[in-house]
């Protein structure tokens, strides 16, 4: 699953994942992160995950990442284990400085 968000304004983004923990599901998430020049892979071990509240997943920090004006960058979620399924369904891209 692929996210390609539409920057409106060049300068370093906060990125997250929404994940859920659930049986049946793989124990770890791969995701490439791009930024039009450069490629970042992350691992989210599910495993490691702490969900509070009554939800089933968590948003999980994923860095701060420079993306340039446009739509050229994106985030992707990449399942390996072909066994189970990756469930993430959502990718934050918030801009650095808002809510700190």
């Amino acid at each position: 699953m692929k996210f390609t968000p539409s920057i409106k304004k060049e300068g370093t983004y906060k990125l997250y994942v929404y994940v859920v923990k659930s049986n049946g599901v793989t124990g770890k998430i791969n995701l490439l992160i791009s930024n039009g020049k450069t490629e970042t892979e992350k691992l989210i071990d599910l495993n490691n995950l702490d969900v509070k509240g009554q939800t089933e997943g968590e948003w999980v920090p994923l860095g701060q990442y420079h993306f340039a004006e446009g739509n050229i960058g994106f985030a992707e979620i990449i399942c390996k284990d072909q066994g189970a399924p990756a469930l993430a369904d959502a990718i934050l891209f918030i801009p650095s400085g808002i809510g700190e």
